[in-house]
This record gives C-alpha cells, sequence and structure tokens, in this order.
C-alpha cells in the first residue's frame, strides 16, 4: 500500500551483497477473524518489527486500534531461516511494542494501549508461550537490552531493569 501501517511484505536480503534472499508475504496476517463490523477499517494488520538470532526470525505484526475492535492481533511469530516455515506463533495481545529484544531463551517485548493493560511480556523463545507479564504505567515503545540492563522507553515513562540470568 502506500501508507507505512500497510507493511505486510518483509524483503529479505544479503548483508554483503545487498541483493534480496526471499520475500515474506504476512498478508494473511492482516485481518483476523473476528472483528467489529465498523471498525474493519481500523484492523488491518502491519509488520511492526523484526529480529533474527540463531537462524530464525521473529516477527511482530498487529494493528494500531483497540484489541475490542478485533482481539486477533499483536503476535510474535518465529520463522525456521533455512526454510521459511513457521515454528510457533504466539498467542494474541502479546507484542506490539515497536521493538524487543532478545534475554538469553527469552523475548521481551511489551503489550499495551490507551484504555488496556500495558505490560512487559517475557516470551521463551523456543516455544512462544508468555512465561511472566510485567505490569509497566503504559504501553512499552521501545526495548534494548545491553550490558545486563533492560532499557523500556513507554508512552511517558522511561525504565530501566537490572536482569540477573540463572
Amino acid at each position: 500500500g502506500d501508507n507505512a501501517y500497510d507493511t505486510y511484505l518483509l524483503t529479505l536480503s544479503d548483508i554483503e551483497t545487498g541483493k534480496t534472499v526471499e520475500t515474506l508475504d504476512f498478508s494473511y496476517y492482516r485481518y483476523g477473524t473476528k472483528y467489529v463490523k465498523e471498525d474493519y477499517d481500523f484492523i488491518s494488520q502491519r509488520i511492526i518489527y523484526a529480529k533474527a538470532k540463531d537462524g530464525v526470525l521473529y516477527v511482530a505484526t498487529g494493528h494500531n486500534t483497540y484489541s475490542a475492535s478485533c482481539a486477533q492481533t499483536a503476535y510474535i511469530t518465529a520463522i525456521d531461516l533455512s526454510d521459511y516455515h513457521v515454528i510457533w506463533k504466539t498467542e494474541p495481545l502479546t507484542c506490539n511494542s515497536y521493538s524487543f529484544d532478545f534475554v538469553d531463551d527469552f523475548i521481551i517485548c511489551g503489550y499495551g494501549f490507551t484504555d488496556e493493560d500495558d505490560s512487559l511480556k517475557v516470551v521463551d523463545r523456543n516455544t512462544g508461550k508468555v512465561q511472566s507479564d510485567i505490569p509497566v504505567k503504559s504501553m512499552p515503545e521501545y526495548i534494548i537490552y545491553q550490558n545486563g540492563k533492560l532499557y523500556v522507553r513507554t508512552y511517558d515513562t522511561n525504565y530501566v531493569y537490572s536482569v540477573a540470568i540463572s
């Protein structure tokens, strides 16, 4: 489409040559099957963020409106980069943050919206299951893990967590 919110094609390129390796089509993810008819124009889902680790591509997809309009949103999908098959997909309402990061065998992401519960989610990187749900003041937007600290930017608050991996 002609709008940044219409992004559902993800092009993978060779970092050295710049040549396209594969284009993944997420158009199947664009619309849930259960939604409020009057809200159809607002529930088109897009690719929000993508990041690879250890031969797996993790892709966050979702729409930018209330889950009451369509609760089939805010997923992370794990894709095997050797053959592009889907390994797992999280439950809905897991990740609509603008980024996520890895801590050991976990993905730290966020979910929230204006009048909905806002939280950080700790997702098992091998299964896609949410292991923890940590409430925060407002929707987590950006999440960065660096030097043992987890930096979380929400709409109006910055959080810094010390991370201990046992």
